[in-house]
């Protein structure tokens, strides 16, 4: 493995902590809450997270953000603690948790487009540490921070909560410079507010909703949305929302398992044509 690269990715991880340890304790304030506590949960930065290679720079790296909705219900995760959580979690078999298990079948299929052959089962014992999928991506959160009533266990979701996630969310992706983001279940989140607040602090990194779909040759569908970097995005950061691997209810699009329909219609498609045609994709120039 390269050890450079690996550094690079230490280092991101220590920004992120700097940033967190700084900007956490005060967004209780800028929320107004008085009678609650706030509980954070930080993002899991994979150790290989800069060393898988660019599709198409084989001098950069290709590094893939996964953005779940919620934060989990506990106090003051740190991203070393999120990352032990997450490899613990990933070493149990069978797996009962439906959200890795559709993230882990997400990272399968990018990967694999990308001509890698990374495994979930390639560990043995503690060598977990070392080799699994997980520590190639990086898996954050929209809610990093959630706000409980003192002693309850009820969060509540006051309207600036989004706009503390936006802040969060854009920082994250300055620091990780990730090539691709993969938004789960929270795309209507980012519209509303690019929508009511405008683009301007969001358009270096996320760019323009694509509503064209036919000229780009994906499937026409509200299962999915895809943002096309601004021309100013330096990193060229493409992010495609879908649905989250555990939704439910009558609208709901799980695929936490191989055979969903979800998974193989909309998913695999989407990301074939996105992958393969990338370069088109994170060089759109608006009309």
């Amino acid at each position: 493995m390269d050890q450079e690269k690996v550094k690079r990715t230490e280092k991101r991880i220590k920004q992120l902590r700097s940033y967190f340890e700084s900007k956490l304790p005060g967004q209780r304030e800028d929320l107004n809450l008085a009678r609650y506590e706030l509980r954070t949960v930080q993002p899991h930065i994979g150790l290989y997270y800069d060393s898988l290679a660019n599709m198409r720079k084989s001098n950069e790296s290709f590094r893939l953000l996964v953005m779940g909705l919620e934060a989990l219900n506990e106090k003051g995760i740190s991203i070393k603690q999120r990352t032990s959580q997450i490899l613990e979690e990933a070493s149990c078999t069978p797996k009962s948790n439906q959200h890795m298990k559709g993230t882990t079948l997400l990272l399968q299929i990018i990967f694999d487009l990308l001509g890698y052959q990374i495994t979930e089962d390639e560990y043995i014992g503690e060598k977990i540490l070392e080799n699994h999928i997980f520590n190639y991506f990086a898996l954050s959160n929209w809610h990093i921070t959630g706000a409980f009533a003192v002693g309850s266990n009820k969060a509540t979701r006051p309207r600036k909560m989004n706009l503390v996630a936006v802040r969060n969310f854009i920082r994250q992706v300055e620091i990780l410079q990730p090539t691709l983001v993969i938004l789960q279940s929270i795309s209507i989140w980012l519209d509303y507010y690019i929508q009511k607040y405008g683009s301007a602090d969001c358009a270096k990194w996320i760019g323009l909703k694509l509503e064209d779909y036919k000229s780009y040759n994906l499937l026409y569908s509200p299962d999915y949305s895809v943002y096309l970097p601004d021309a100013n995005n330096i990193h060229k950061t493409l992010v495609i929302g879908f649905h989250h691997p555990a939704s439910r209810g009558e609208k709901g699009k799980p695929w936490f398992s191989s055979d969903a329909p979800y998974l193989n219609n909309i998913i695999k498609p989407v990301l074939t044509k996105i992958i393969c045609d990338y370069d088109k994709f994170i060089n759109y120039a608006p009309k």
